[in-house]
């Protein structure tokens, strides 16, 4: 399946998921990447994270940072059938960045924060 035939099926059903699949698709597939996705592929997961109430009350407990994993797992679901092995393999580790190294996530002090940008900028 091509990646303008996925999004277009999403699109319809959920256009926020569509919208993070068609970014995160597009970065993992760019011939040479840069280091980390750009603020608009960013800001369209984050998006859609909000969209699913992966934030909730904005409290990021280890419950909240459980439901931005289930939701970023969502993403890579939808984009499994456009992207290879290896492609899904990166998708999933920069997602997975993403939801737990972004936002800080230890299970044993939950200190977390909310924005993949502000993790982004304070390598």
């Amino acid at each position: 399946m091509r990646k303008e035939e996925l999004i277009k099926q999403l699109q319809e059903h959920e256009p926020l998921l569509a919208n993070a699949v068609s970014h995160m698709v597009e970065y993992i597939q760019d011939r040479y990447p840069a280091a980390y996705p750009s603020r608009v592929q960013t800001e369209a997961v984050n998006d859609y994270l909000r969209s699913v109430y992966a934030d909730r009350d904005g409290n990021m407990s280890e419950l909240n940072c459980e439901h931005r994993r289930i939701a970023s797992q969502k993403i890579t679901i939808a984009a499994i059938r456009v992207l290879n092995s290896r492609q899904l393999d990166r998708l999933q580790d920069v997602l997975e960045s993403h939801t737990t190294g972004s936002i800080i996530c230890r299970r044993e002090d939950v200190g977390c924060t909310a924005d993949f940008l502000f993790w982004l900028y304070h390598l």
